[in-house]
């Protein structure tokens, strides 16, 4: 999600916004998959008046350009991916942690099964994660 920014600015600009504030936000470092909010918080200290509804449309034209994907998770908000290439997820059902997990020999499996390709898919493996593992069992 490091483009975020100069796609918010951009589009900003496309929508006729007030003000156009340049600014660079590096998503580049971050392993995890953020919530709207959590981009907001970010977007907010780099630029101060930016509007939570700015952050709601620009990630929704996003999403609409296949530059980055939203996340339906089934206890919290929506988490958005900044991975462009095809993979799964693992959604730890005791922590809500989300990680990518790659699926590429699965989804090859699947379409010499259907015998035609797979244009899209969204899996996500419930699970329960090493470190939750570790606390049930001590308890």
């Amino acid at each position: 999600m490091s483009y975020f920014i100069n796609f918010l600015t951009t589009h900003s600009i496309q929508k006729g916004a007030r003000h156009d504030t340049p600014a660079c936000l590096d998503f580049g470092n971050f392993t995890k998959h953020l919530t709207a909010d959590e981009i907001f918080a970010i977007a907010r200290e780099k630029m101060p008046g930016i509007a939570r509804g700015t952050v709601y449309r620009n990630l929704k034209l996003m999403e609409q350009a296949r530059e980055i994907a939203r996340l339906e998770m089934p206890d919290g908000p929506d988490r958005f991916d900044k991975t462009s290439n095809p993979h799964g997820h693992l959604y730890c059902d005791c922590c809500g942690s989300l990680q990518d997990l790659p699926v590429i020999g699965l989804v090859r499996e699947i379409e010499n099964a259907i015998g035609t390709e797979v244009r899209s898919y969204q899996l996500t493996i419930h699970y329960i994660c090493p470190e939750c593992r570790e606390k049930q069992a001590e308890l």
